[in-house]
């Protein structure tokens, strides 16, 4: 579960979002958070079938591939607390409807200020279950004026579609196969015992957090090219996965 935060709207998150949804060739749901919004719109709610008297499952967009959650922390915790079970167990309705039947690969969550009117902020047993953070900036000078330059004289292109949705899936399972040597498995430990022990860390990384790190820096090696992890991996992964972790 990979979340986007940026102090400010219109940084072209749900573009970005999607884009990689659509070269994936995955399936995308967006849920805009709100305050009136409840649990069952997320999960899904089971319906009555008035012809055999039976209830059947009709899924929520949890159950998509890639799950935009738009200014998730504008919901009440009831609803935010919808998505728990999702992120670590990968199941809804207490686990009665696995999400690895929909072959999920990424959900991504964007989170407003704190500070702005009609916000909630996340319980750090939620934000303990994003696996990275990537903040999203200001473009500089030359590329905004590149997109200004673009917007004005062309037309929106459509992205193409690299992948298809079983293959994407099939990423998922490939940094299963690198190894970790004795070295490698206690650099993760290490980090996050650091966290737990500097003065100016109220709460640091939890036992999640260093499986976290190991599993991100399994995948940085395999995009590396490599079957094996190396110290340079976690120390690579180090910031987005235990920097939103950190109070």
């Amino acid at each position: 579960m990979v979340t986007c935060c940026s102090r400010r709207p219109g940084y072209a998150k749900t573009t970005l979002v999607k884009a990689f949804a659509v070269t994936l060739g995955c399936s995308i749901r967006r849920v805009q958070f709100t305050p009136d919004l409840l649990p069952a719109d997320i999960t899904g709610t089971y319906v009555l079938n008035p012809k055999d008297g039976t209830f059947s499952l009709r899924a929520g967009p949890i159950f998509a591939n890639v799950l935009l959650a738009d200014e998730i922390n504008r919901a009440p915790a009831k609803t935010q607390s919808a998505l728990l079970e999702a992120m670590q167990e990968r199941a809804g309705h207490d686990r009665r409807r696995p999400l690895r039947a929909a072959r999920s690969v990424l959900r991504a969550g964007h989170a407003e200020p704190v500070d702005l009117e009609g916000t909630y902020p996340l319980p750090e047993a939620q934000i303990d279950r994003f696996l990275v953070r990537v903040p999203m900036g200001y473009p500089n000078e030359r590329d905004e004026v590149q997109m200004l330059t673009f917007a004005r004289h062309h037309r929106a292109r459509t992205v193409r579609r690299a992948f298809g949705s079983r293959r994407a899936c099939s990423f998922n399972r490939s940094p299963r196969v690198c190894t970790s040597k004795t070295i490698c498995m206690s650099t993760p430990s290490r980090s996050a015992r650091f966290t737990r022990n500097h003065p100016r860390v109220l709460l640091g990384a939890s036992p999640r957090a260093s499986l976290g790190l190991l599993r991100a820096a399994k995948s940085h090696a395999v995009l590396s090219g490599r079957p094996f992890v190396t110290p340079d991996d976690v120390r690579v992964v180090a910031a987005p996965v235990l920097g939103h972790r950190l109070i």
